[in-house]
């Protein structure tokens, strides 16, 4: 369409924010247009439906956790410190999605369960790239002594995994965040 411009990966974010404090069924074609700035034929153009929107939004979002969140965490010289900030990042608030919008993967995982392959095959990858992270944690906190000699890195992960995702849907009904840190500094000590 002459003198349009598609929405870049750029214009998802606020897309990105709408998915994750709505959800899918919630988040109307009205509310990606009012999010993006863009009108309707734009968004169908691009990515030809909503769930096309969605998809798009959903890689995005995994891309910045994988490209950017997981990096930052592992940037953590003290690996257990690292375990728990990471358990706790999605409970603080201070994200695009807003307040106690706990983790568009999580949320999605939740709305959808497999009902979606696609959709469950993003989730899925984005949960070995967490798992992966903690594994590499614990088995470096091992190294050091930091953690217990009969703790495997892999199972370790597996429970570390589980537990963030827990926190991730817990903040969005108990956003107490002293308690949430009590889940976490607990995943942790189990490993001591």
């Amino acid at each position: 369409m002459p003198g349009t411009i598609a929405p870049s990966p750029a214009d998802l974010d606020p897309i990105i924010a709408t998915f994750w404090q709505k959800g899918y069924a919630a988040a109307s074609i009205g509310d990606l247009v009012d999010a993006s700035g863009s009108n309707r034929a734009e968004l169908y153009a691009e990515y030809g439906d909503k769930r096309g929107v969605f998809l798009a939004a959903l890689q995005r979002y995994h891309d910045w956790v994988r490209d950017a969140v997981l990096p930052y965490f592992a940037a953590t010289s003290d690996p257990l410190a690292r375990i728990r900030d990471f358990l706790l990042f999605f409970s603080q608030g201070q994200i695009a999605g807003g307040p106690n919008c706990g983790c568009l993967l999580n949320n999605t995982a939740v709305e959808f369960g497999g009902a979606d392959a696609e959709i469950k095959r993003i989730v899925t990858d984005m949960h070995a790239s967490v798992a992966a992270f903690f594994a590499a944690a614990v088995a470096e906190a091992k190294r050091r002594g930091a953690v217990r000699a009969d703790v495997d890195p892999d199972m370790a992960a597996r429970n570390l995994l589980a537990t963030a995702i827990g926190v991730s849907v817990l903040v969005r009904v108990r956003p107490d965040r002293k308690w949430l840190a009590t889940i976490a500094d607990g995943a942790v000590a189990r490993l001591q």
